[in-house]
């Protein structure tokens, strides 16, 4: 499947740009950027690249078996993967794909990008969530954050992998102006919750703690 480049809506009266305050103070090292960021503040290249990302993770994930059976065992149908805009990143789409077209250094400012680090070799820049199942959190349906797990128990340094910088609330922008909400931990539960919302729209539940 071709990606095409995703477009960006922006809302009638917003900026056409929204700086990074980390960026008024001059220019800031890469690490320092992402570990400052506030994901309500990208600018429209930076959204473009997450939009991208998007696409070929969510295009990956249904050529990816284990992924896919991970997610079918966490009770998940495919309507609500596709609603959701779960996806899988198989470590060489989205670097080709900036390569070819452009933004490579963005999406390494973003971290979706990253240097080797020592011993690992090959190319020039790795992908972050390389292997992961990945789930991202939409606002205005288009993903400002995403958060990447890998989809078997084997033992792995970090089982749960972000993008740096502040995390933002999962499913937010399905909760906000709602009487009661459903509450659950686990970089899933959003996906979950919407799948029980749906079986169960008679029965709201308010979960404490």
């Amino acid at each position: 499947m071709s990606i095409s480049t995703p477009s960006v809506r922006r809302a009638p009266g917003s900026q056409e740009r929204l700086c990074h305050p980390a960026r008024q103070r001059g220019a800031p090292s890469t690490l320092t950027a992402q570990q400052d960021r506030r994901w309500d503040r990208l600018t429209l290249e930076e959204q473009l690249v997450l939009n991208t990302a998007g696409a070929l993770y969510r295009d990956a994930l249904w050529r990816n078996a284990r992924a896919r059976a991970y997610l079918t065992q966490r009770g998940l149908p495919d309507w609500v993967v596709r609603a959701c805009g779960l996806g899988y990143s198989d470590g060489r789409s989205l670097e080709a794909h900036l390569r070819k077209h452009g933004g490579l250094r963005i999406a390494e400012d973003l971290g979706l990008l990253r240097r080797p680090e020592r011993g690992e070799g090959g190319r020039m820049l790795r992908e972050r969530f390389a292997g992961r199942v990945v789930v991202p959190e939409l606002r205005g349906g288009q993903p400002v954050w995403f958060i990447g797990r890998y989809p078997d128990e084997r033992k792995v340094r970090v089982k749960y992998l972000g993008l740096p910088g502040e995390r933002p609330i999962l499913g937010f922008e399905r909760a906000a102006g709602r009487r009661e909400v459903l509450a659950d931990r686990g970089e899933l539960a959003p996906t979950g919750l919407q799948h029980l919302r749906h079986r169960f729209p008679a029965r709201p539940t308010r979960l404490a703690g």
